[in-house]
């Protein structure tokens, strides 16, 4: 009899440690906020710092916050306010798009201000000096070397891609289509040279690639013939590939994968997709995070093998999940994602974000 209960004594002290030790790898950031969203995160190359945004409902504002992973303090790099207009309507003061340097914690991030456009600012310097202040630029996003910033400028027209030197600062511009606008611009991460964006007309969004900026000469991602419009285009380590949301008439999302010129490769379907990036790549470059979508509104994360298509899910113990940033630190990955909040609690009204650790597979 003592041997039975000996075991299970022994039994419960792993499962509660097995517990202690899951709820150990997930860390809720939280803020001195209310009646807030915190969506949007976004880990620094080296994952010491993780940049996000709090949206306020009330105020109509959206603060930009860099989460020190370490010390866990939060700094406010722009607060969004309240402000008036000229007819007394309340809007607020927009900081949003933050995009790091690819060293070092530099970054860019787009801001109204206390105006009605939007402009450029980088870090310690304030709003970058070719930034228009009569039409709206906003996106930036730094290439691999570190040396040019992309960005989605609506000077010309409805909306175009430029680029500018960083020591030179002189925007050139990238594309000229003038029945559609071009944004969400991503470079390959193995050339400085080539990047990928998203053209949108008012049929459809299509994912095209620009292989050399300085000869620009825009050719489609993919060889379907298809009424899916292709949104979120994320680069292979290798660059060889791209990973992107195709969302369908009804509005479903699934996974692809295609290169160029190719049909895609369909990985997922019924996934919830995010805004303002694209899936999420694991840091060996082998695998592809994204978030399930579930009837019961758990919306599980989950990585799957781009070769093997094998998958595994992610125990975070949370729901309605999105918005995945993936980085390797300290011999671990760790996942930054926005959550409507944990399973068994009952505060589920504001999202929320999370790092979940995890060890590489």
């Amino acid at each position: 009899m003592k041997r039975i209960c000996a075991r299970w004594l022994l039994l419960l002290g792993f499962l509660v440690l097995s517990a202690a030790s899951a709820n150990a790898s997930l860390k809720e950031i939280t803020v001195d906020a209310t009646k807030a969203h915190c969506q949007h995160p976004k880990f620094s190359p080296d994952g010491a710092l993780l940049a996000f945004e709090v949206r306020h409902v009330e105020k109509r504002a959206i603060d930009l916050r860099i989460y020190d992973v370490r010390s866990g303090e939060t700094k406010i790099i722009r607060a969004g306010t309240t402000v008036l207009d000229e007819d007394s309507d309340k809007r607020g003061m927009v900081a949003r798009e933050l995009s790091w340097a690819p060293t070092g914690h530099r970054y860019l991030y787009t801001s109204n201000g206390s105006g009605n456009v939007y402009d450029i600012y980088m870090s310690r310097e304030g709003r970058l000096k070719w930034s228009s202040r009569s039409k709206n630029d906003g996106q930036p996003a730094w290439s691999p070397d570190g040396k040019r910033i992309v960005f989605t400028s609506a000077r010309t027209g409805k909306g175009d891609l430029y680029w500018v030197n960083v020591s030179k600062m002189n925007p050139r511009r990238l594309t000229k289509n003038p029945e559609s606008t071009e944004f969400f611009a991503a470079w390959d991460p193995s050339n400085s040279k080539r990047l990928a964006y998203v053209r949108h007309t008012d049929q459809s969004d299509r994912i095209y690639l620009i292989d050399n900026i300085f000869a620009p000469s825009p050719v489609r991602l993919t060889s379907w013939k298809s009424n899916i419009s292709e949104v979120g285009p994320s680069w292979s380590l290798d660059g060889k590939s791209i990973a992107f949301f195709g969302v369908r008439e009804d509005g479903s999302a699934n996974l692809y994968l295609s290169g160029v010129g190719e049909k895609p490769k369909l990985l997922a379907r019924n996934i919830a997709k995010s805004d303002q990036s694209g899936p999420a790549w694991s840091p060996d470059g082998k695998h592809i995070f994204f978030v399930q979508k579930s009837t019961a509104n758990t919306d599980v994360i989950t990585a799957i093998h781009v070769e093997t298509n094998a998958k595994r899910t992610i125990d975070t113990g949370t729901q309605v999940n999105n918005e995945l940033s993936v980085v390797a630190s300290g011999g671990k990955w760790h996942i930054a994602f926005s959550s409507q909040g944990k399973t068994s609690s009952n505060d589920k009204v504001y999202r929320k974000l999370y790092i979940k650790t995890i060890d590489p597979f």
